[in-house]
């Protein structure tokens, strides 16, 4: 069983053992540096980069850095939104290697490594692109979106990047790579996004300030999506282990971090049935769109609002004989739990 590593303000609390320190101070975003076998988290407050080993223990990795937000990992180099600049360290011997002051931005804080490119969100609704190999920017996208641009992932079986906003807006948005074209994906309930992070089966984590919690979206964004965490404070910027198969994220407000496992037990329901309407005799094709893990075993329809189950099966036909308003209900189970909606 994968233990649960959670470091709090006043102590290190991993399978039991407490230990005395803590180096967190608004902690922004969190990373595993797999080449060197440690987390490095950002301290927005104190502008400061904190490595911690899997042991649990906390060094200094960084320290004078501004406004300490968002980062990205690529081979041996770190690279750091810090306000209106991106500060590039190498991981081996935290020596600055560049700093790139980024002129027309404000507040830049998503960052995203991706072939050879940085993508930096500015909270004036800029996304500039930044080519590595000569340091020259430009903005890549400007006025696209409504409210303050977060967070920005890449989406590897789609080939996209998937960009969420703190405020103004509660939708996902689809950037194509190639024309930088932008589209919503999913016009969501929750808003308040702060972090993103894709795991290897295009399940999608979204931490959200608005609920205090990580949403998690299927590759097909099923709606509504299944909560993995909950929180009194709002999870910043989240990063999976694929390693491990752990999510990681820092509380800001209370100077934590959590390292859990992945959830490996929910259900997520999505159905629909086509057509919706027409004469009598009416048959209606209804299709299962859920997702659960483990996968569902049992659907139990009931298509006449008569507390009876009619279908079985995860896309069954049913027929309507006489005229009416019908409600549509189903329950489905796993090997673990059952999940109902009308």
């Amino acid at each position: 069983m994968t233990p649960v590593l959670k470091v709090v303000f006043i102590s290190i609390i991993m399978s039991g053992v407490a230990l005395a320190q803590s180096l967190f101070s608004g902690p922004e975003c969190i990373m595993l540096d797999e080449a060197r076998d440690r987390y490095l988290i950002s301290n927005y407050h104190n502008g400061t980069i904190v490595s911690l080993d899997m042991d649990g223990n906390q060094t200094l990795f960084k320290t004078g850095l501004t406004q300490c937000l968002s980062f990205d990992i690529h081979g041996d180099s770190l690279f750091i939104s810090t306000g209106t600049s991106v500060t590039i360290l190498d991981l081996n011997t935290a020596a600055t290697i560049s700093t790139i002051a980024i002129t027309g931005s404000v507040g830049l804080d998503g960052l995203l490594y991706h072939e050879d490119h940085l993508y930096a969100l500015g909270t004036n609704s800029t996304v500039f692109k930044i080519r590595l190999s000569d340091e020259t920017y430009w903005p890549w996208i400007q006025g696209a979106f409504p409210g303050q641009p977060q967070d920005i992932t890449f989406d590897r079986m789609n080939d996209r990047m998937i960009l969420c906003t703190y405020n103004g807006s509660k939708t996902l948005w689809s950037i194509q790579i190639a024309d930088s074209s932008v589209s919503p994906i999913i016009d969501t309930e929750i808003g308040g996004f702060d972090g993103m992070a894709m795991d290897h089966q295009g399940n999608l984590y979204i931490s959200s300030w608005s609920t205090g919690a990580i949403h998690m979206y299927n590759d097909e964004f099923v709606h509504p999506p299944v909560t993995v965490f909950s929180s009194s404070s709002g999870a910043a910027n989240i990063s999976i282990i694929e390693r491990d198969t752990l999510l990681a994220l820092p509380l800001f407000d209370e100077d934590t971090i959590f390292i859990i496992p992945l959830p490996n037990d929910y259900i997520g329901i999505r159905v629909d049935a086509e057509p919706k309407a027409g004469e009598t005799p009416l048959q209606v094709q209804f299709t299962d769109h859920s997702y659960a893990a483990p996968p569902l075993e049992n659907w139990n329809w009931d298509i006449d609002s008569d507390g009876e189950v009619d279908l079985n099966g995860p896309n069954p036909v049913g027929t309507y004989t006489s005229p009416g308003i019908y409600s549509v209900s189903v329950n489905v189970d796993n090997s673990n739990r059952s999940s109902h909606q009308v």
